[in-house]
């Protein structure tokens, strides 16, 4: 039986109640050469100095405890397990450097992932900006002048301005401008540049009511404050995309956008709907990317994003960010 912790790669130590060092394996006197500065210390105090508080009534009560320990570069999964029939608690450590490095690389991709995601946005956002321009100053501008120019010819040339092929090209032209100055304000929504957030979510409510026949409310409480104009953005887009979904998807009858501000600083918007809802805990297994862009941008501002939905029971979506 000694023979067992002798032959074991992995180091283990042998400790009485007082922490005192019993006996180890080739690989445990390394530790405790690696660790031990002191080389009169014949305790395990340095190398585990909350466990001796413990120690007796981990033996005492056969108990185990396990925790990480970082010895020189190597990190180590320690069982520590107390045995009352002979008075002593055994120490075993399990290298887990590798699989620590691979959390790190995880950890690292991930945070990458979130940057190129973040960074991304922005140059939607950019692009979106971009074409609003460039449709409000060329084609919308354009547009304006041909109805001016077609009105000019029905009355200098006497024609009816009543006659079918006038109306219909009066009809198709205030069409297109109306859809044109909809998509530049989808684009870059212009209540929320000069408003602020709870204006513009206020109007993308009521056009989302009228357009689609949903029922529709708001309710906005202590929220009086402009935010970072990037974080009213961001906030504005997930509700855009949140109700884009309540709309294609949930077959709802009415839906809710709260925006609250609390006083620990945090902003919370809840988005519900009393639609078909879905199984939430199956929701990674969707391929849809409406869900997943939203949790990414909350993300990106150290938010939290949470969804509660089942089956015939409406979708609730929670989001809170704390605010600088």
């Amino acid at each position: 039986m000694a023979l067992f912790p002798e032959l074991d790669p992995d180091p283990i130590i042998s400790i009485d109640k007082n922490g005192s060092i019993i006996s180890t394996n080739k690989a445990g006197k390394t530790i405790i050469k690696e660790t031990n500065t002191n080389n009169n210390c014949k305790t395990v105090e340095y190398l585990f100095p909350k466990i001796n508080y413990e120690l007796n009534e981990l033996i005492e009560k056969n108990e185990s405890i396990v925790f990480q320990k970082h010895i020189n570069k190597t990190h180590y999964n320690v069982l520590l397990r107390g045995i009352s029939e002979i008075n002593v608690a055994h120490a075993y450590f399990h290298d887990i450097t590798t699989l620590k490095d691979y959390e790190n690389e995880l950890q690292e991709s991930k945070q990458k992932l979130l940057e190129l995601s973040n960074h991304i946005q922005q140059l939607v956002e950019q692009e979106r900006n971009l074409v609003a321009s460039e449709l409000h100053d060329n084609i919308s501008q354009k547009l304006l002048l041909l109805k001016i120019n077609l009105d000019k010819i029905v009355q200098n040339y006497s024609i009816n301005e009543n006659s079918k092929d006038i109306v219909n090209t009066n009809e198709i032209l205030e069409s297109t401008i109306s859809e044109i100055k909809e998509i530049i304000y989808n684009l870059k929504p212009k209540f929320l540049e000069e408003m602020g957030l709870g204006t513009a979510l206020t109007s993308l409510c009521s056009k989302i009511e009228s357009d689609c026949g949903i029922k529709g409310s708001i309710d906005i409480n202590n929220f009086e404050i402009r935010l970072d104009k990037k974080l009213e953005l961001m906030l504005y887009r997930i509700t855009q995309e949140a109700l884009n979904n309540i709309v294609k998807h949930s077959r709802a009858k009415e839906f809710n956008i709260q925006l609250l501000y609390n006083s620990k600083k945090n902003l919370k918007l809840i988005i519900s709907d009393d639609g078909v809802g879905f199984n939430s805990a199956l929701q990674n297994t969707y391929k849809g990317f409406g869900l997943l862009n939203i949790k990414q941008r909350v993300e990106s501002e150290n938010g939290k994003f949470k969804i509660d939905s089942t089956i015939d029971s409406g979708t609730i979506l929670f989001i809170e960010i704390p605010i600088k």
